[in-house]
């Protein structure tokens, strides 16, 4: 099963009932074997879809039915950029993005142009994977890194099928 670490307020999952410390075993009444297999189970609905998910809390088993919702609402999974990024908009990989399988990071949804990201050569598509030579595999590991970094920000993004290193400022 997939273990559920965290819940976002207002979330469809908080809405169902989903606590912290559920392990998700089953949706739809297929097996989950870990977080991988429930994203990509839960990655398949259309946003509005309700789907049946069978619990694990403590000793009791049973089901919840949860509405999928737009990954984007809420502000679930994304993150506020420092200064250097200004004008990107930052999100968890979904799994419909083409680099979902093959990296674990944080993907660049958008860019404004002729903002200071941009003007610092991030691209939308970008994924970010370290940030001052610490991994990110999520915004909430990357707000993390971000909270304790300096002005200076040494980013290691897999753009295509390249890794490269770009210094913010």
């Amino acid at each position: 099963g997939a273990l559920v670490t965290r819940v976002e307020s207002d979330s469809p999952a908080e809405e169902a009932g989903i606590e912290r410390g559920d392990v998700i075993v089953a949706v739809n009444g297929e097996n989950v074997a870990g977080s991988r297999e429930l994203r990509n189970s839960i990655g398949m609905a259309r946003v509005g879809q309700e789907v049946e998910l069978d619990v694990q809390r403590e000793q009791r088993r049973f089901q919840l039915a949860v509405r999928v919702g737009d990954g984007d609402a809420g502000g679930g999974g994304t993150v506020a950029s420092p200064p250097a990024l200004e004008g990107a908009m930052l999100r968890d990989l979904r799994p419909d993005d083409p680099q979902y399988d093959v990296v674990e990071g944080v993907m660049v949804a958008e860019v404004e142009p002729r903002s200071r990201a941009a003007r610092n050569s991030i691209r939308p598509g970008d994924v970010i994977v370290a940030v001052n030579r610490r991994r990110v595999r999520d915004t909430r590991e990357l707000e993390q890194v971000f909270e304790q970094a300096g002005r200076t920000l040494a980013l290691n993004i897999v753009r295509g099928n390249s890794q490269l290193y770009i210094v913010v400022r």
